[in-house]
């Protein structure tokens, strides 16, 4: 095992640095990086390399473990299951909150024991033998963007094995943040594909059946019941194409936080009612039976009425559409702390657990189908969400499913129900 700096490294940190700068420069892939400085760090710095990074929502996940030796390669991978937990103290964690390396010199019984969230995860660190650890900032210019933890078996840390480990996590911070912003441009041409895939597909359809029914006015003579059909047709397409428009406009809106609500106090039970009055023609066309089971003394809730009619629209519709002819569809209102929850809940054949991960996601769809360019779902958590509530789905494959969605009430009001 290495210990701590090796002879070359200790003789001469500028050329490991320097070295290290071009390995870690090597490549834009987030991933490719993390994993040549967790192999820099055992090489040269210690026996075990463990990195956290913080996400840009400011979680913290584990992203690279590595070994100096082989064979204990899989025992360290086993850490990451055990992320970073608040509940424990972790030199990590403490570097996180105050920015500065920290260095546990002699890693005692009691110290593994204050470390561990449990027993397997004690076992784990136990067998990997940490004489001293050391815990190092990875900065992006003045912005912490993750921690790299050394530990040796072997040796004890000091102080210029600080100095050392704390230059390697500059370099790798800066190209942390490069790979970062790398993926973050490949992200957004993969979503601007995206959309001009989906508005060329979708917007396509629509216009052919208005340039066929177009020419079929201006080209033949026509009865006035097949003008009629055919104006009906154009209408239907055009308002299809404008919904499509709208959809993709709301959710940039969405994702820019630039969504403006109208709120005003509405009864709870009321909107309910009217997204199950929106949805009726087409429930009955199915011979769907589309209830509603209310709580007594709901609240009011403040929200953007036609904005929450809109969440009910685009989760009724789902469920219309993926339930078996005579099925039911149950709405229910009720209230949960200081929240209202809604939910609806069908006899379709359910959401496998691989797909109810993806539901929210723009463009996603389940497999099988393409009716919409899905950002039904997208868009209803934005709304949700926007009005300080939560949005989830829960399923089990041949059961249907139910979605439910809260919305915060308004204080100390409600509507009085026999």
């Amino acid at each position: 095992m290495n210990g701590t700096m090796d002879h070359v490294t200790r003789e001469h940190p500028d050329s490991f640095l320097i070295e290290s700068a071009a390995i870690l420069a090597s490549s834009l892939e987030f991933e490719h990086t993390l994993a040549a400085l967790a192999q820099l760090a055992v090489r040269a710095l210690g026996d075990f390399c463990i990195i956290d990074v913080v996400d840009h929502d400011g979680d913290i996940r584990r992203l690279q473990v590595a070994h100096s030796d082989p064979d204990r390669a899989a025992l360290t991978a086993e850490l990451l299951r055990f992320p970073i937990d608040a509940r424990f103290p972790h030199p990590s964690l403490q570097v996180l909150r105050t920015g500065e390396p920290v260095l546990v010199r002699s890693v005692t019984d009691a110290v593994i024991g204050t470390m561990a969230q449990d027993h397997e995860h004690r076992n784990i660190m136990e067998a990997l033998e940490p004489r001293s650890l050391l815990a190092v900032p990875l900065f992006a210019h003045t912005q912490i963007v993750g921690v790299m933890l050394l530990g040796s078996s072997s040796n004890t840390y000091d102080a210029d094995d600080v100095v050392v480990a704390e230059k390697l996590a500059l370099l790798a911070g800066l190209e942390v943040d490069n790979a970062r912003h790398y993926r973050a441009a490949q992200q957004a041409l993969e979503a601007r594909d995206r959309v001009l895939g989906v508005v060329a597909h979708d917007l396509r359809n629509p216009l052919n059946t208005i340039i066929m029914a177009a020419g079929l006015i201006r080209d033949f003579p026509l009865s006035p019941e097949q003008l009629a059909a055919r104006v009906e047709m154009i209408l239907t397409a055009a308002q299809r194409m404008n919904r499509l428009i709208q959809d993709l406009l709301d959710v940039a809106r969405l994702e820019a936080g630039r969504i403006v609500l109208e709120r005003t106090d509405n009864d709870a039970v009321s909107i309910a009612s009217e997204a199950v009055e929106l949805s009726a023609a087409r429930a009955a066309a199915k011979s769907l039976r589309l209830e509603i089971e209310s709580a007594p003394d709901l609240p009011l809730i403040p929200v953007d009425r036609d904005r929450i009619l809109r969440v009910f629209t685009n989760i009724i519709d789902n469920a219309i559409r993926f339930t078996p002819d005579g099925g039911r569809i149950v709405i229910r209102v009720a209230a949960l702390g200081d929240e209202v929850c809604f939910s609806v809940a069908d006899t379709g054949p359910g959401i496998s657990a691989d797909d109810a991960v993806h539901l929210f996601e723009p463009f996603w769809q389940l497999h099988g189908t393409s009716e919409g360019a899905g950002l039904g779902l997208t868009i209803a958590r934005g709304i949700i969400e926007a009005h300080g509530g939560e949005i989830s789905v829960d399923s089990t494959p041949g059961h249907g499913a139910t979605f439910c969605f809260t919305v915060p009430k308004a204080s100390g009001r409600s509507m009085p129900r026999s």
